[in-house]
């Protein structure tokens, strides 16, 4: 085909993706309220009630940005942010009833991109209104970082993992 064909046919214009959002939060109310906000905004939402279900979603799933609540049962959302940062780069929000500053630098340094405190107003907590959802300069916010390998960066397949007990990964501590 030449040159003056192909400029003569027209493309159907490309329909993007909804933006996928993963919550992981622990109140039941506050992540319905969440999840209904963010579908009303257009965005595809996925819901998980603890930090093992949240990290074992974000593995199964491809997720834009993920929204974390900071005390959750069996895996804290600072120690799943951390374990998230071992395998990608995408964008995180925390979110917390704790605004001291220690809890927010705590929510920074495990790799958090942004971190809010509750009660959110809906129309702010939006993906598009922070910082965090912007893509990161290195490349598109679901790139997932290479796994690392040696004696002291092992990363188990699951947390569920049988010998340990019932919080034993809390507070970010990874094998």
């Amino acid at each position: 085909m030449s040159v003056s064909e192909q400029a003569g046919r027209v493309s159907a214009p490309r329909i993007p993706d909804p933006v996928s959002v993963l919550v992981v939060e622990d109140d039941a109310t506050i992540r319905r309220a969440v999840q209904l906000s963010l579908e009303r905004y257009g965005y595809q939402v996925a819901v998980a009630e603890n930090g093992l279900d949240g990290l074992e979603a974000f593995r199964t799933g491809r997720h834009d940005l993920l929204i974390l609540d900071v005390m959750l049962p069996e895996l804290d959302g600072i120690g799943l942010c951390r374990w998230i940062r071992e395998e990608s780069l995408v964008p995180v929000l925390m979110m917390s009833a704790r605004g001291d500053a220690l809890g927010v630098v705590s929510g920074l340094e495990a790799g958090a991109d942004d971190y809010v405190v509750k009660p959110v107003d809906t129309p702010s907590s939006s993906p598009g209104s922070g910082r965090c959802c912007a893509a990161p300069p290195s490349g598109p916010p679901n790139r997932r970082r290479p796994r690392r390998a040696g004696p002291d960066r092992r990363i188990p397949p699951s947390p569920r993992l049988p010998g340990r007990p019932p919080g034993s990964w809390s507070s970010g501590t990874c094998p």
